[in-house]
């Protein structure tokens, strides 16, 4: 018996870690993300500029005491009204806060989302016309169940924040 799998040349495979948010489900690229923490609420802190991550208490580290920008998924796709410049207004999540934090061309920065679903290989193909002008997405893979997931492009995401 010879089987043979033919994949097209547009078709990668990725380390990403599978997310969900409203709209569904993401994925981002592993080499994009420096941890995974689970992060209580009450660090969040909202400024004129956007959501930032306070410091640990107690924290020793020089470079832990600069405030961390902070990207929630459903806001950064429109899914939810920002509340962000308003030091009055609640973080938008209630409880401990799955963030992947990301250091990209020398920023800091942490995506918020719903739930952190695992990490694995998953195979890539490029978005085609129209969705790829959405540079908030760099691909889409299809996951075993058949479901679509877009696949993050962190960089874009964290300039377009």
């Amino acid at each position: 018996t010879r089987i043979t799998l033919s994949v097209p040349l547009t078709v990668a495979v990725v380390d990403a870690f599978l997310v969900e948010g409203r709209a569904g489900l993401f994925a981002v690229p592993a080499g994009s993300v420096a941890s995974v923490d689970l992060v209580e609420s009450s660090r969040l802190r909202s400024t004129l500029s956007g959501w930032f991550l306070a410091p640990e208490r107690g924290s020793e580290q020089p470079e832990d005491f600069a405030l961390i920008p902070v990207i929630h998924l459903d806001e950064a796709l429109g899914l939810r009204a920002a509340g962000a410049g308003d030091p009055e207004a609640p973080p938008p999540h209630e409880g401990p806060v799955p963030m992947l934090a990301y250091q990209l061309n020398g920023t800091r920065g942490a995506l918020a989302v719903g739930k952190i679903l695992g990490r694995g290989d998953l195979m890539v193909r490029p978005l085609g016309p129209p969705l790829e002008r959405l540079r908030k997405y760099s691909g889409v893979a299809l996951l075993d169940d058949g479901s679509p997931a877009l696949i993050l492009d962190l960089a874009n995401l964290a300039r377009s924040a």
